[in-house]
C-alpha cells in the first residue's frame, strides 16, 4: 500500500511540475511576443521621415 501511495504522489508531483512548466513557457512566450510586437511598432512600421521644401521635417 505504501508503494502505491508513493507512485501516486510521484505522478501527482510530476503532473503539477509539468503544468507549472507549461504556464512558465506560456508566460515567457507571451512576454517575448509582446516585446517583439512593441519593437516592430516602434521601428519597422514607421514611415520614412518626410521633409518640406525648406528642409524641415514634417510630422505625419
Amino acid at each position: 500500500m505504501k508503494t502505491i501511495r508513493r507512485l501516486i504522489y510521484g505522478e501527482v508531483l510530476a503532473t503539477i511540475a509539468l503544468v507549472a512548466l507549461g504556464f512558465l513557457a506560456l508566460f515567457c512566450f507571451l512576454t517575448w511576443s509582446m516585446s517583439c510586437s512593441t519593437w516592430a511598432k516602434t521601428t519597422a512600421w514607421l514611415p520614412p521621415p518626410t521633409f518640406t521644401k525648406s528642409g524641415m521635417r514634417c510630422c505625419m
